[in-house]
């Protein structure tokens, strides 16, 4: 296999929604920026396709140009409420404080590489698995299963939650306490589509998962069903079986997929919500969003804090080569940015959510006095906002 040698400033192992981010970052300097992506755009993510009212904020941080392209982009799915189905099957619906947005990621991906492929700083190298990375005193070196090398002066680790970057260069081992599976399948023809809402369904006998349903294009509904890894495998769940069977048990549910037509298959992938368990930065590297344990633990979330930990990562990247400082002390810098983005409440909501999954009487609870007293739910929005800023 012959080997191709290439050297930038940064490479960026990952081309989703935190490694173009990142790249985007870069747009007004003049730093050669390395993406090396596994895939090609544009290209299917399994994910339930929600998104954070926040992302236009976090991409006219970056540039006013990049959140014009955002408000620009027609396939956005406006998303006003959200529809809580509790464990005794009552259910409210609660208006969300701030606008959301369902973009299946086979073009929100492909949107943020295409902003991010024009920049003139910026090369991506798609179909490239990582191989090895290796950092020594002076630079990065990260070789591809293609036998190409990439040196730079710094390494961002936007390559998800198998991050090979956070795999050789951390001390992270699985938990399966903070880790949830998922899967999710596309269906057409269910009655009484939801199209602004974001729908979940909790469920007795599967305590600390819970059921999505939500609005796809087409008229279609993305569905899926996620829960602990440890709680699989002592429950002995299969998660599949979980969905349909939640289905099945709802009667509201069992109507409306009565002629409901799968049209591809379920498929799976994995959340960790290990944040602080390793470390997120070292010499010469910074992770960003799931490699950094960054999905949101009250929602399985991840696009945004993925988009956020980018922009923030390359941010600091930029004043590295400023103060040529590539050292493990000044990337606590970035540590700190996340911590006080992130960290603090993410610490706050994973003991919250874990209490809430094992009492689905207090659930119970707060959905009845919403059905009872409707003005609470602003209540209930305002104490989770203080707990999630």
């Amino acid at each position: 296999m012959n080997s191709t040698s290439h050297t930038f400033d940064v490479i960026i192992c990952g081309g989703g929604p935190g490694g173009s981010t990142a790249a985007m970052a870069f747009h007004d300097t003049e730093l050669k920026i390395a993406v090396i992506e596994k895939s090609s755009f544009p290209r299917d993510k399994v994910c339930g396709d929600s998104m954070m009212s926040y992302i236009p904020k976090a991409l006219n941080r970056i540039s006013p140009n990049f959140k014009k392209a955002f408000d620009d982009f027609k396939g956005k799915i406006l998303i006003n409420d959200a529809y809580i189905s509790s464990y005794n099957n009552k259910a409210v619906t609660v208006k969300l404080h701030e606008q959301g947005f369902i973009i299946p990621r086979y073009y929100f991906d492909n949107f943020l590489y295409e902003q991010a492929n024009t920049l003139p700083n910026v090369t991506y190298f798609l179909e490239q698995q990582i191989k090895t990375v290796e950092i020594d005193d002076e630079k990065c070196t990260v070789v591809t299963t293609k036998g190409e090398t990439f040196r730079a002066k710094i390494i961002l680790g936007c390559d998800g939650s198998t991050s090979a970057v956070r795999r050789q260069l951390t001390n992270y081992t699985k938990d399966p306490s903070k880790d949830i599976t998922s899967i999710r399948a596309y269906y057409e023809n269910v009655k009484d589509p939801k199209m602004d809402t974001l729908e979940v369904y909790l469920s007795n006998k599967y305590p600390e998962g819970y059921l999505w349903i939500f609005p796809s294009y087409n008229n279609q509904v993305n569905v899926g069903f996620g829960t602990y890894v440890e709680r699989i495998s002592k429950d002995k769940i299969n998660i599949k079986d979980a969905l349909l069977e939640i289905i099945e048990d709802n009667p509201s549910l069992r109507e409306r997929f009565k002629n409901a037509k799968r049209i591809d298959d379920f498929k799976g992938w994995s959340i960790s919500l290990g944040y602080g368990s390793y470390p997120i930065s070292g010499k010469r590297f910074m992770l960003c969003g799931d490699a950094a344990s960054l999905a949101d633990p009250s929602s399985g979330e991840g696009i945004g804090p993925a988009m956020i930990s980018g922009r923030i990562a390359a941010f600091h990247a930029i004043n590295c080569f400023k103060n040529n400082d590539f050292s493990e002390k000044y990337m606590k810098v970035y540590d700190k940015e996340i911590y006080i983005k992130f960290g603090k409440s993410y610490k706050r909501l994973y003991k919250l959510v874990k209490f809430v999954l094992r009492n689905s009487w207090l659930v119970n609870l707060c959905v009845n006095s919403v059905n009872i007293t409707p003005n609470l739910s602003k209540i209930y929005l305002k104490l989770y906002k203080v707990i999630h800023p």
